[in-house]
């Protein structure tokens, strides 16, 4: 299965700590200048403990087969500056050809 790219994105993972000792997302890049293709799937309405909806909008992407993505990655969009972790991932189930990578993610700035 093929995809057509819409952005160029850099791939960061890891954490690290700031100075008060909490755990925050580290900036370790991993890959820069791979193509994804990243499309809105689902926008979700939640309310976790406010009376303050919220919504956040889940995605879904593909990516080319053995692309070394992992799940709570974060992925940059080179071209906008947005930033998406990634939910989960999916790996192609064909044997016989040369199947995209799948995943889902969310906009987190």
């Amino acid at each position: 299965m093929s995809f057509r790219a819409t952005g160029s994105f850099s791939i960061y993972r890891g954490t690290t700590t700031n100075d008060s000792g909490d755990v925050i997302d580290g900036d370790y890049l991993i890959q820069s200048d791979v193509a994804l293709s990243l499309r809105n799937a689902t926008t979700i309405a939640e309310s976790l403990t406010t009376d303050t909806p919220r919504q956040t909008d889940r995605l879904v992407g593909r990516g080319p087969s053995g692309l070394d993505l992992r799940q709570f990655d974060r992925i940059r969009n080179q071209d906008t500056g947005q930033i998406f972790q990634v939910d989960w991932v999916r790996e192609p189930a064909s044997s016989t050809r040369n199947s995209a990578l799948a995943f889902g993610a969310h906009r987190v700035a």
